[in-house]
Parts: structure tokens; sequence; C-alpha cells
């Protein structure tokens, strides 16, 4: 546990655990995809992927297209067969890098 740098009333909080992930994973994922299709779509959903990492993968998803439409770009098909798409994992790291998606 750590202690608050400041204020009082604060409880002490513990830190999730965090590993790393790679895009592919991330573009890959169900989740993802389903963000990509309900942002398109215009539905929210967010209580389908209530666990942590579903929940962030389904969120980077919504943000993906977000992103890429605003861009007036498309977005890229998830999956090229039943491989992940290296065109979309680039787009998305790009994404990474300016902060349009977390």
């Amino acid at each position: 546990m750590h202690r608050p740098a400041t204020g009082k009333g604060l409880i002490p909080m513990s830190q999730i655990k965090v590993r790393k992930i790679t895009y592919s994973a991330v573009v890959g994922s169900a989740a993802f995809q389903a963000g990509v299709s309900d942002y398109q779509t215009g539905k929210v959903d967010f209580d389908r992927y209530s666990n942590g990492k579903g929940s962030w993968h389904y969120e980077r998803g919504r943000l993906f297209a977000a992103e890429r439409t605003a861009a007036g770009l498309t977005v890229p098909p998830s999956r090229v067969g039943r491989r992940v798409s290296s065109v979309a994992c680039a787009m998305l790291a790009h994404a990474f890098k300016t902060g349009s998606v977390i």
C-alpha cells in the first residue's frame, strides 16, 4: 500500500497489477472488435465486457473507430482471414503514440 501524497481522509489503496500486452492481442480480441462494431452502428454496451481486460479492449476499439472516423479514414478490418491484420495493428500503434487511444 502507498500513502496518499496530499489531502486528509483519503484511503490508501494498492495498485492493480499491470502487464504488457501487444497491439496484436488488443486488435485480435473479441472485445476490441465489438467496440469497433458498436461505434460504427451507434450502439454502446459497456456492460458486455465488465471484466478489466475486456472493458479496456472494448473501449480501445470504440476510441480507435472514433479516431479513424473523425479523421475521415476508414477503419481497417481487425482480421484478414484468421490472422490479425498487421495494418490494423500499425494503425492502433500510431493511435497510441499520438494519444488518441490509451
